[in-house]
């Protein structure tokens, strides 16, 4: 299954690192990096979906 970690670059909580050791941790995972803060899916609901629509194809092509 396809993993999208995605991340803002204002994420008061978590930082960048904190996303790339994620992602380093999860074989085949993508990190994508929004400028937003926390709430990426809230706070650019378009590029978050792309993102999403990114990992259901990838996971459609690989169920083919």
């Amino acid at each position: 299954m396809p993993v999208a970690v995605v991340h803002g670059t204002h994420d008061p909580a978590r930082t960048l690192g904190h996303a790339r050791e994620l992602a380093d941790a999860i074989p085949g995972a993508q990190l994508h990096v929004l400028d937003t803060g926390h709430t990426s899916c809230a706070e650019d609901p378009h590029a978050f979906a792309a993102i999403m629509r990114g990992v259901a194809e990838q996971a459609q092509r690989r169920a083919s």
